[in-house]
């Protein structure tokens, strides 16, 4: 009980020396709640928008279970990379960063660039 004690004293001791960064420090495109934060247009016309989310769907049909299943795969094979070289987190997270990142979706905001897509993430 004594090293329970022990433990909450170091680790409350290590959050009370700690320094808070500066919030002001955000860029406004990076903070969800700035008030100048760019807004991207929306479409011109519901047409266009009608035509960006049935276009979402369809891509979506075929893309998204290819996705799942190679985030899917790409999770069990980081598993089993990472246990058969000892447990090396960093090998395991080769593979889980290229298979597992990236867009399961693709959305209207995505198809018309108000959005980014990812197609996988970066080999760290």
């Amino acid at each position: 009980m004594l090293y329970i004690g022990l433990g909450v004293a170091m680790l409350s001791s290590r959050i009370a020396l700690a320094q808070p960064g500066d919030l002001n420090d955000v860029r406004a495109d990076q903070d969800a709640y700035s008030d100048d934060r760019p807004l991207a247009a929306p479409p011109v016309d519901r047409l266009v928008g009608a035509d960006l989310g049935l276009g979402s769907a369809l891509i979506n049909i075929v893309y998204h279970p290819i996705k799942l299943a190679v985030g899917v795969g790409g999770a069990v094979l980081g598993g089993v990379v990472g246990a058969l070289t000892g447990g090396d987190e960093e090998a395991a997270a080769g593979v889980w960063n290229v298979t597992t990142d990236g867009s399961y979706f693709t959305t209207p905001a995505r198809l018309d660039g108000r959005r980014s897509f990812e197609l996988g993430g970066d080999v760290r």
